[in-house]
């Protein structure tokens, strides 16, 4: 792992365990580890690390040195992937809301039992979250907006990977079939088409290339040629 990418996993651990309600000494101390690392060079890490001098560098000590030294070298923390598996997956994903920080989050949890967003999105509709402390009718308009603008910008990041996947799936049988038998009558020039009613191959086909590879897809060739039907194998 890069310098970079061990910051982020350390910064993570300090919100997660912010989230659990943990010691806020041993939060900050991660979220120190994080700020120390991103200022020093990929470099200098690497020597640091093969020098033993890890501890030397301030806001690093034994136990974060260790965890950093594990993930340079390993890719992968032990530590870190039984505190995610310990939390709901739910809470982690209400952390991806915007105004929703871990305490606000484990202050939703505990006293009004919420563990999706789902239910959080529920509790804002009938007025439960404006009831609490710390909350108010501002802070829960802002949360179910928040919520909205997740779901609609991972929709977003949906269709266009499905997209991407269609495309290659297009030029794919382009490239491969120069010339081969049977018409579609009124399809446009260079675009997939999918049996059995001949609708143009969607973007939305399952979303996934997984999804794409038992399709029967037609595709017009330009004009001069013949035309083809051909299975995505």
């Amino acid at each position: 792992m890069t310098k970079n990418e061990i910051a982020d996993v350390l910064a993570e651990i300090g919100t997660l365990l912010e989230l659990k309600g943990e010691n806020p000494f041993k939060t900050r101390a991660y979220q120190a580890g994080a700020r120390a690392l991103e200022a020093i060079e990929d470099e200098e890490l690497a020597t640091l690390i093969r020098e033993e001098r890890l501890k030397s560098v301030k806001g690093i000590g034994d136990a974060l040195a260790q965890k950093i030294d594990e993930l340079h070298t390993t890719g992968k923390l032990e530590f870190f992937e039984k505190l995610k598996a310990s939390i709901e997956p739910g809470l982690l994903e209400m952390l991806e809301v915007p105004g929703l920080g871990p305490k606000k989050i484990r202050a939703l949890h505990e006293k009004l039992g919420l563990v999706s967003l789902a239910e959080l999105s529920a509790a804002c509709a009938d007025g439960r979250v404006a009831a609490l402390d710390g909350f108010g009718e501002k802070s829960q308009q802002k949360i179910l907006e928040g919520i909205r603008n997740r779901e609609a910008y991972g929709r977003r990041h949906l269709w266009w990977d499905a997209h991407e996947i269609a495309a290659k799936v297009k030029y794919a049988i382009l490239a491969a079939v120069p010339s081969v038998v049977g018409r579609l009558s009124g399809a446009q020039p260079g675009v997939a088409y999918s049996g059995p009613n001949q609708a143009p191959l969607s973007p939305y086909s399952n979303g996934r290339e997984d999804g794409l590879k038992h399709h029967t897809v037609w595709v017009r060739i330009p004009p001069g040629t013949q035309n083809c039907r051909t299975p995505v194998r």
